[in-house]
């Protein structure tokens, strides 16, 4: 076969081809007439860019474009790369949002986070060459609804290949940096819990190696990391300030006190409010320092924005909460075994 007829079948749509695009094009036009700009969109309502952006993918397969090297994924955290397989493009609505969004920062806990200038440039790259595609589809929209004054004015199966594989490129590069400073911005967010983390591991060690042994000074730190840690999930309200030491101490004394009167068959009564409390505060104190233990091997999948972990938050709250009341108690009774 001569080869100018070679090169103009390569430049035909197969009717696989034809109908693929065809879909594209007009759910895009649908997308931006129903007024659903992915710009403005939650992160809950992006089902229908999803849904978009799979089929684009489908299409740019269907077109047998070369695939920009996704190797980078290979230094992703294992959440990330759960996500993006590396031998897949996987274009994601929630990494193209940012680039057509141009946005500049993210807060986390109540922190800003700055992207990078480089990260900033390939988000433009990539935002400019969506709206090259976005040209595209909406051409071939308007050629299919007999708008448009020729066929010409549809894009040749070399424009388009042309322009899919430029935004491959495109989103490569600018996943590649975004996703990698998101996952630093993260590290950062986590680091109050791993630190938690590493003070619990070192007071159960301590205690494994001399049990019954009061450790104040490791429990301190670990007390003031889960301050710390409150603060970071509750930046919005005041927290309680009594998660201390001294509110352990006197739980721990006023149990011990409650089991030897027991022991001599005494009447316990009158200590009863006392160790219910204080049996509050013990038990929400060691099922925070559970938590920390379950979560330790697998931190990269606690949700950086710590106050949507619901494991996390409940155990920090009954910390608080009983820390509160139980401080309360002893410091308006004054004595354990007050009523």
């Amino acid at each position: 076969m001569p080869q100018r007829f070679r090169r103009r079948g390569r430049n035909r749509y197969s009717s696989e081809e034809e109908k693929a695009v065809t879909w594209v094009a007009a759910e895009h036009h649908r997308l931006l007439a129903d007024n659903k700009s992915i710009i403005d969109r939650d992160e809950a309502d992006l089902t229908d860019w999803v849904r978009f952006l799979e089929e684009l993918e489908e299409t740019v397969v269907l077109q047998r474009c070369d695939v920009a090297s996704r190797k980078y994924r290979l230094n992703f955290t294992s959440n990330y790369r759960a996500l993006l397989l590396e031998d897949a493009r996987r274009y994601r609505a929630d990494v193209l949002q940012p680039s057509m969004c141009r946005q500049e920062a993210i807060w986390i806990n109540g922190q800003r986070f700055q992207f990078s200038s480089e990260t900033l440039r390939r988000a433009e790259v990539l935002h400019n060459s969506w709206f090259e595609l976005a040209a595209c589809l909406e051409r071939w929209y308007m050629d299919g609804k007999g708008q448009t004054p020729c066929l010409a004015t549809r894009p040749s199966r070399a424009e388009l290949r042309h322009v899919l594989v430029v935004l491959d490129v495109a989103w490569a590069e600018f996943e590649c940096a975004y996703i990698g400073e998101l996952i630093e911005f993260e590290h950062k967010c986590r680091s109050i819990l791993r630190q938690a983390i590493a003070e619990e591991q070192r007071l159960q060690q301590l205690e494994m190696v001399h049990p019954g042994v009061l450790h104040k000074k490791e429990l301190e730190t670990l007390l003031h990391c889960l301050y710390c840690l409150d603060l970071e999930v509750n930046h919005h309200r005041n927290i309680c300030d009594d998660m201390t030491v001294d509110v352990l101490l006197r739980a721990t004394s006023m149990l011990s006190r409650y089991d030897a009167v027991e022991k001599q068959g005494a009447s316990t009564e009158y200590l009863t409010a006392a160790c219910i409390l204080s049996k509050d505060v013990m038990e929400s104190f060691m099922a925070m320092r559970q938590y920390l233990r379950e979560v330790s091997s697998c931190l990269e999948h606690v949700d950086p924005h710590l106050r949507n972990n619901p494991g996390l938050v409940a155990a920090l709250s009954s910390w608080e909460e009983s820390c509160e009341i139980g401080a309360r108690y002893f410091r308006h009774r004054g004595a354990y075994g007050c009523h």
